[in-house]
């Protein structure tokens, strides 16, 4: 998926959901949990062990769905390139890395770097990226994200860190494109808890459908 489809789609859907676990089994059932209550993006993080194999196994079990699965925490263009050869179809990064950009791009996938000041916003969008990882939320707040939106009006921001249920509207109002949820949807994993974790997500998409239409 390249950069105009990623976020032609996320636009669309506002939603990703950032998977972590302690184990294989807790992330892909997570995950699957997670897409049973109706999210479309699943972003596996490379913390979480044998992150490249429970990608290749989420992305063949949903490849004819309408189920887009990446890679998240990516740091170098090797893990970059080990998640593209398991499937990922996008990537994600806490930073905006430039040699994992300029991979991104000859390989024909997304790629989306955090950002956090008006210095790292400019230098991703002057590297091409279309979409922006707001990163960390929980810091930043929905007022450092309007003030990012004064001289970059035309960026769109996926925030991630920080998002909640209750302050998503928040968020949104205040400019985001998409939000990434992480363990304040997911908590329930830990305690393997899996149809909590469906449950939650389907309300994650049915108030995200309600606040933004």
């Amino acid at each position: 998926m390249n950069n105009t489809d990623f976020l032609k789609k996320i636009k669309e859907e506002k939603l990703v959901v950032v998977v972590r676990g302690k184990s294989p089994d807790e992330a892909i059932k997570c995950a699957e949990a997670c897409i049973e209550g109706g999210v479309k993006f699943i972003e596996i993080t490379f913390t979480v062990p044998g992150a490249a194999k429970i990608i290749n196994i989420l992305s063949e079990k949903y490849k004819e769905k309408d189920v887009y699965v990446g890679a998240g925490t990516v740091l170098e263009t090797d893990v970059a390139k080990d998640a593209c050869q398991n499937g990922a179809e996008y990537i994600v990064s806490p930073d905006f890395n430039p040699y994992l950009s300029e991979y991104c791009k000859k390989a024909n996938i997304s790629y989306t770097p955090g950002v956090f000041s008006p210095t790292e916003v400019a230098s991703a969008l002057r590297g091409g990226c279309q979409i922006l990882k707001l990163f960390p939320g929980d810091i930043a707040k929905p007022q450092g994200l309007k003030a990012l939106k004064g001289p970059f009006p035309n960026a769109s921001f996926m925030v991630t860190g920080g998002v909640s249920y209750e302050n998503m509207k928040e968020w949104f109002d205040s400019g985001a494109t998409a939000i990434g949820a992480g363990s304040n949807l997911t908590i329930k994993a830990k305690s393997g808890d899996f149809e909590g974790v469906r449950q939650d997500a389907e309300m994650w998409v049915k108030r995200i459908k309600e606040i933004t239409k």
